[in-house]
């Protein structure tokens, strides 16, 4: 984190950069490209993995690069501890190192190094909307003519000058979900396009059932963050199941709460998880539970808890259904009684009701799960998502 005195020196030297690009992309709008994209920059603010930040925000992020990448040359442009290029099959991805965040968000690095891939790029495409590098590269995007869009993953950081146009310069708005579109600006041309699941988590759901086991499993795979309502999964646990909680602790307090709660249950704590063993995880799983709050247990609220979900989107993917809150974008994956279940936030006793019902019925369980696989290759193969994004480019 920057001194406090240095870091209102740099949100004033952004303003200002950010007045300077405003104007001039005022007097370039009319001269944005137009036609068939030959190349595409992806912008980050925190790299994803275990040199950034393990979340489902920074993971769609590289998705969307590393699938847009076997369409057309495409860049990822994040900050992690060093300056590095690296190549990731079709994929470039530029790292640029930062001195520290602004006003105390790890998401919202203070870095201008981003914008040097700028000039390289026929469209600019920022995967948040609140933090300062990107609604720089917004605007350096429309300065230089280039059509700009962005995909909000929720993070909400340095917020500029009301009078700096950010949303002006925009081309489009490319949404997660309807819930998620309703934080964007509105006016603008957008899709709703969803993030994609890794091949392996779909070919994973093609495998015999890896469900039946002497004792039942729940599965929250999640950064561990209050948010998240994990105090309602654990509070909701009905007597012969167990519970796996898979995530890195993001806040110490709820964590000490979990493990209070878990006292005298069958609950174990997983921190760090490789994709194939998420996906054994999920596999073996009775049921994959995601049940975030608009109020969490110290009394926080919470806007935009979950924008999308992409941990069903894998459940679903490696043929475990699935349930969920009613929360933000959410119930728009699951379809309610076909690939799992939606039950109200903040409700053990409907949550432990619909895992008693899986564990009572092993044949709703695998019948929700065969559901929610199809349902998965259908909506979320990242090849498709990659070519709706294309053509969003284009129409926008």
């Amino acid at each position: 984190m920057l001194a406090p005195e240095r870091t209102v020196r740099e949100t004033r030297r952004m303003r200002r950069l950010a007045a300077g690009l405003a104007r001039i992309a005022a007097t370039r709008r009319h001269r944005i490209r137009r036609g068939e994209p030959r190349s595409a920059l992806h912008v980050s603010p925190i790299m994803f993995g275990a040199d950034g930040m393990v979340g489902g925000g920074e993971r769609a992020a590289y998705g969307f690069a590393q699938a847009l990448a076997q369409e057309i040359p495409t860049t990822l442009t994040t900050t992690g501890a060093r300056r590095e290029t690296i190549r990731d099959g079709a994929l470039r991805i530029e790292v640029h190192p930062s001195p520290g965040t602004l006003g105390g968000q790890v998401f919202d690095p203070l870095c201008y190094g981003l914008l040097k891939q700028l000039r390289g790029a026929d469209v600019v495409h920022c995967h948040q909307y609140r933090v300062a590098v990107s609604q720089l590269a917004i605007l350096a995007g429309a300065a230089l003519g280039k059509p700009t869009f962005v995909t909000d993953m929720g993070g909400v950081g340095v917020h500029f000058d009301p009078d700096v146009p950010v949303e002006r310069c925009l081309s489009g708005v490319l949404a997660l979900s309807e819930f998620s579109l309703r934080w964007l600006p509105s006016g603008l041309p957008h899709r709703v396009i969803p993030t994609g699941v890794a091949k392996d988590f779909l070919d994973a759901g093609t495998l015999p059932d890896a469900g039946d086991h002497e004792i039942a499993r729940v599965l929250f795979v999640g950064r561990i963050m209050r948010h998240k309502g994990i105090d309602v999964l654990l509070q909701a646990l009905p007597s012969g199941v167990g519970a796996d909680i898979v995530g890195h602790v993001y806040d110490p307090e709820f964590y000490e709460l979990l493990q209070t709660l878990a006292r005298d249950r069958d609950v174990r704590f997983i921190h760090n998880a490789s994709d194939e063993q998420l996906i054994e995880t999920y596999r073996g799983a009775l049921v994959t539970v995601l049940p975030s709050v608009y109020r969490d247990a110290f009394g926080g609220k919470w806007q935009m808890p979950e924008l999308l979900g992409c941990v069903l989107q894998e459940s679903m993917a490696s043929g475990t259904p699935v349930i969920c809150s009613d929360v933000g974008g959410m119930p728009e994956i699951v379809d309610h009684g076909v690939s799992g279940f939606v039950v109200p936030p903040n409700d053990p006793c409907s949550l432990g009701q619909r895992i008693s019902e899986l564990a009572r019925n092993p044949a709703l369980r695998a019948a929700m799960g065969r559901q929610a696989h199809e349902q998965a290759l259908e909506r979320f193969a990242w090849p498709a998502i990659a070519r709706r994004m294309l053509a969003a480019y284009r129409e926008c």
